[in-house]
């Protein structure tokens, strides 16, 4: 009898983290869905604001006269070099007046 009673209490024990497990699994599905919610709308959002920063940048660049535009395209390219180190083109580089100090 007591051998009987033992393996008893032994099998509820290895069975109770099997029902804990399966509540875990209901609550994970919805956690799961609910994330996935969250990162559709995060995503949904990011390109709503790409979208208005576009927007934005394209009624800059209409508000722009040709010349303003001309400038900032200059001025950009100019900025790209600077940034890379590259001098330009030699010749006029070569006949630049050099600062004395």
């Amino acid at each position: 009898m007591r051998f009987f009673l033992g393996k008893i209490i032994f099998l509820i024990f290895i069975s109770l983290p099997l029902f804990a497990f399966t509540q875990e699994e209901d609550e994970s599905r919805s956690i799961k869905k609910r994330k996935k919610e969250l990162a559709k709308k995060q995503e949904e959002r990011a390109a709503e604001e790409a979208a208005f920063i576009d927007e934005m940048k394209q009624y800059q660049k209409e508000i722009q006269t040709k010349k303003t535009r001309k400038r900032m395209k200059k001025t950009n390219k100019k900025s790209k070099r600077v940034n890379e180190h590259k001098k330009g083109f030699t010749l006029p580089t070569l006949l630049k007046k050099k600062k004395r100090y």
